[in-house]
């Protein structure tokens, strides 16, 4: 009588194969956690320069002051920088709201520090040019390692990420 072999996998060794995937799984975690919150982190700061040239952009082509302010609850200016940000028109004394921005970064923390002590509004002259330079902080709030960006605008009204 012949006998036959059976192929396959004990379950002790299913087990063995799925403690190893699991340990893989947990070492790999912590790292591909921090690659989620450096890449938000990393659009948050594209958005946020997008942002600046749309208002540096808007004033030169209206030929009027537009200010990039921080807003609580999308209608007025207040320097709430976290809630959302405001694209305002100014023209003879009258504020427009041009465009409100979504800050939903629950886990990010924004800020904006100006050179002359405004810290609640960075304004664009008719010329393109920003009415004081200043500095943008983006933090991401919720890793061990509490990681900033900073984000210079220029007197020329141009942004760039300090190193």
């Amino acid at each position: 009588m012949a006998q036959h072999k059976l192929d396959g996998l004990s379950l002790i060794e299913l087990l063995v194969a799925m403690v190893i995937v699991g340990i893989l799984a947990l070492v790999s975690f912590p790292s591909l956690h921090a690659l989620f919150n450096h890449r938000s982190q990393q659009v948050a700061v594209d958005r946020l320069i997008k942002m600046i040239h749309f208002a540096r952009i808007e004033a030169a082509q209206m030929q009027v002051e537009v200010v990039l302010c921080g807003s609580s609850d999308k209608l007025h200016c207040d320097g709430e920088w976290n809630k959302a940000q405001l694209l305002v028109q100014l023209r003879n004394g009258e504020a427009k709201v041009l465009r409100a921005f979504d800050f939903s970064g629950e886990s990010l923390s924004l800020r904006y520090k100006g050179s002359f002590g405004r810290n609640d509004a960075l304004a664009f002259s008719p010329s393109g040019f920003a009415k004081q330079q200043g500095s943008f902080y983006l933090c991401a709030m919720k890793s061990e390692h509490p990681n900033c960006t900073r984000i210079v605008v220029l007197q020329t009204g141009r942004a760039r990420v300090a190193p």
